[in-house]
């Protein structure tokens, strides 16, 4: 007799791009809510996590599949994130468009005004004493 066989009770080495899928997916759900930024990290994991489920390696498809998962809810959490962000700037540009429109439109009335009612003949004059004042009456007109 050869004596007891000795079993090997070693674990397969873990798959590396699985841990990095599982590592880049949890980044891209912290990085994703910051709009944009998370969209690069949440790509990476996606492909790193796809390549990790195909290896043939039983050790490490579970952190494959969180990778995969995390990348996934990252890369849609950060499109929200973007799509929520660019309306709120485009309604707040519309607002301070129309905003900016309404301030030009009663401050030119009110420099017309101001050269009517004070220096009917003398434009130059009117130019000079109202456009003094005039930035700083028609800048405090906008509602906040």
């Amino acid at each position: 007799m050869d004596g007891p066989q000795k079993q090997n009770n070693r674990l397969p080495p873990a798959n590396g791009r699985a841990v990095a899928a599982l590592i880049v997916g949890i980044a891209a759900l912290a990085v994703s809510l910051f709009g944009m930024a998370g969209i690069p990290f949440a790509m990476a994991g996606i492909v790193l996590g796809i390549i990790a489920r195909k290896e043939p390696s039983a050790r490490g498809r579970g952190a494959a599949t969180g990778g995969l998962a995390c990348s996934a809810a990252a890369l849609i959490l950060s499109c929200i994130v973007l799509i929520t962000c660019t309306a709120r700037l485009a309604s707040l540009g519309g607002a301070m468009s129309s905003c900016g429109q309404s301030v030009a439109d009663r401050c030119a009335g009110s420099f017309a005004d101001a050269c009517a009612d004070n220096y009917a003949n003398s434009c130059d004059t009117c130019s000079n004493n109202v456009s003094a004042n005039f930035a700083d009456s028609c800048s405090n007109s906008c509602p906040q």
